[in-house]
This record gives C-alpha cells, structure tokens and sequence, in this order.
C-alpha cells in the first residue's frame, strides 16, 4: 500500500531542523509503526527537501502527507 509521513505545518518562517526535533514524535507511518530516532534522522537525511517542498506548496493546510517511496520501519 502507499506509505506516508504525516507532518504538521507551522508557516512560513520556519527551521527545518528545529521543525524536525521539535515533531520527531509526531512522524507517523501508516504501518502503524513509531519511527524510532534513528530512522527519523535517516527519513530527515533522505526527505528534507521533499518536507520543505511539501511544506511550502501547502501552507495553507495545517496538516498533510507527503508520499514516500519506502518505510524504513516496517520492511
């Protein structure tokens, strides 16, 4: 089935990282899996830029799924 990371958005004038850190718990795949820290710094390394590209074509929803090509917690 299809894979999400479900973020939340905060607006235009935001720090990625700090954005991150701050939703680290809040990253949610549909496999029903909690992403662990350390594939929550692999899914930050590998989707950042598709976030940020997500967040900016969507800022005016304050939630959202960005479709992703694997789930590392559930293989």
């Amino acid at each position: 089935g299809r894979r999400y990371i479900r973020v939340l958005r905060i607006g235009y004038n935001f720090s990625l990282s700090a954005y991150f850190w701050y939703y680290k718990e809040r990253y949610l795949f549909d496999c029903s899996k909690v992403l662990t820290l350390t594939v929550l710094e692999t899914m930050y390394r590998y989707w950042k830029y598709k976030i940020r590209a997500s967040l900016n074509a969507e800022l005016s929803t304050s939630t959202g799924y960005i479709e992703t090509s694997r789930c590392p917690s559930c293989r």
